[in-house]
């Protein structure tokens, strides 16, 4: 009898966690597609840009995911939703940006390679502390407490900014 429950419970997980993260990815995948930036605040994710606002010592955070990815999913969800985060996101004029890898983009791929992965999830931090360029690579299992940690010391922008 605990058999059949246990067989039936994970049929019924095997059947509705897909159906259930399908809506999040759609949510995730779609808002990384569109133009430059997504209703969501991110931006698709561009080597040139992050080049770019690196060297203005402009605060970034890319967000390497993928809408198959789980973890991906859950971080989005539990971590970057946070309103704290949010509120810390626009104090600190941060860019978001997202590589979607959904379907392996060779842009994406190269960029996970040059910071040692195969894979997603990957976030990386740049200019996350005034004065200094080199990119932060955070934990594949995030809480907004950790993003909000790599930003603490990157300077409030000014208004407007």
């Amino acid at each position: 009898m605990a058999a059949l429950a246990t067989a039936t419970l994970a049929v019924l997980l095997a059947i509705v966690l897909p159906v259930r993260f399908a809506d999040v990815a759609a949510a995730a995948s779609g808002s990384s597609t569109g133009g430059a930036q997504a209703a969501d605040g991110w931006q698709r994710y561009d080597a040139a840009q992050v080049a770019k606002l690196n060297a203005a010592g402009r605060p970034l955070l890319v967000n390497f995911t993928a809408s198959w990815c789980l973890t991906c999913l859950v971080n989005e969800r539990n971590a970057f939703n946070d309103s704290a985060l949010q509120e810390v996101f626009r104090n600190k004029g941060v860019t978001l940006m997202k590589g979607d890898w959904t379907n392996r983009d060779p842009a994406i791929t190269q960029a996970l390679a040059a910071f040692g992965r195969a894979g997603v999830p990957l976030y990386v931090v740049y200019n996350g502390k005034a004065g200094s360029s080199e990119p932060v690579v955070l934990p594949q299992l995030l809480t907004a407490s950790v993003v909000r940690n790599a930003f603490a010391d990157a300077p409030d922008s000014a208004p407007g900014h």
